[in-house]
């Protein structure tokens, strides 16, 4: 459950709720490890939302690398591509709907999903996978955006037909 709110409703109160379970310092850890594991030379992890701090950096390049990765994981894959979730309480009484963040689901590209961001220093991001009419799928990667679907549309639109008018 948790997974799916960090990862649909980009809900950083889980991320920091997962990396409590398994202690803080050994998720950070963890996490540079698999950075160094995919060859990220420019990537540093030091809280597991990526809130602005010096000590946390990455770049497109690096972070598509993460994505590839990712996308190919199924179970992962399957989370990101739904535009809504539902979680429930401890005794699942309470019921808990939630809606992504990413708003380029349902529009004329096919965003399969994957990740939106914001911080005040890294400004809007977005991570996504488009794909396309022959079944071929992009990557689009879309850092320190004023508008960042705006931007991901933009950039898309290059390899998606748009709609007929």
């Amino acid at each position: 459950a948790l997974l799916r709110a960090l990862l649909i409703r980009s809900a950083n109160d889980a991320a920091f709720a997962l990396a409590e379970k398994l202690g803080f310092d050994e998720f950070i850890t963890t996490m540079n490890q698999k950075g160094t594991q995919l060859g990220l030379k420019n990537s540093h992890f030091s809280n597991p939302a990526g809130f602005d701090d010096p000590e946390n950096f990455s770049t497109a390049r690096e972070l598509a690398l993460i994505a590839q990765v990712f996308w190919r994981d199924n179970f992962l894959r399957e989370i990101v591509g739904n535009d809504q979730g539902t979680v429930f309480s401890i005794d699942q009484k309470i019921e808990h709907d939630f809606g992504s963040t990413n708003r380029l689901f349902n529009s004329f590209l096919n965003i399969q999903g994957l990740k939106t961001g914001f911080t005040e220093a890294a400004g809007e991001c977005f991570a996504g996978v488009n794909r396309l009419p022959n079944g071929h799928e992009i990557l689009a990667i879309v850092l320190n955006s004023p508008n960042r679907f705006q931007e991901v549309k933009a950039l898309l639109s290059f390899f998606t037909p748009l709609p007929k008018s």
